[in-house]
């Protein structure tokens, strides 16, 4: 009984230290996406800035989507989207997972850093 406690408080604490070190000490995908719709740095976000924010995601979305349509044809075939993919991870030189720190500063739309 004892080896089983120990067991599961060692689990634990690795679980919890790994965790942790996923966001190398900078704030979680959520508090950044927070700080991102909160425009005017309140504290809160509004219907307003929440609406806005919406906006921002689908005009990238329909950005991303007229880039992989390579044809213009309105619609993306697997062959379209498997080479956007691959040109994405050639571009960004990192392979698939690609710089976590370059998704962030794009979430955050820091753009010249």
């Amino acid at each position: 009984m004892k080896i089983l406690l120990i067991l599961i408080t060692t689990l634990g604490i690795a679980t919890a230290a790994w965790a942790g070190q996923m966001h190398g000490g900078k704030p979680p995908f959520g508090k950044m996406m927070f700080e991102k719709m909160d425009t005017n740095k309140d504290g809160v976000i509004t219907t307003e800035e929440h609406e806005a924010s919406i906006q921002q995601m689908i005009e990238k979305r329909s950005e991303h989507f007229t880039k992989m349509d390579t044809d213009g044809d309105g619609s993306v075939t697997k062959e379209e989207a498997k080479a956007a993919r691959e040109s994405k991870r050639e571009s960004m030189g990192k392979g698939m997972g690609g710089d976590m720190e370059e998704k962030r500063r794009k979430c955050m739309g820091d753009k010249d850093k």
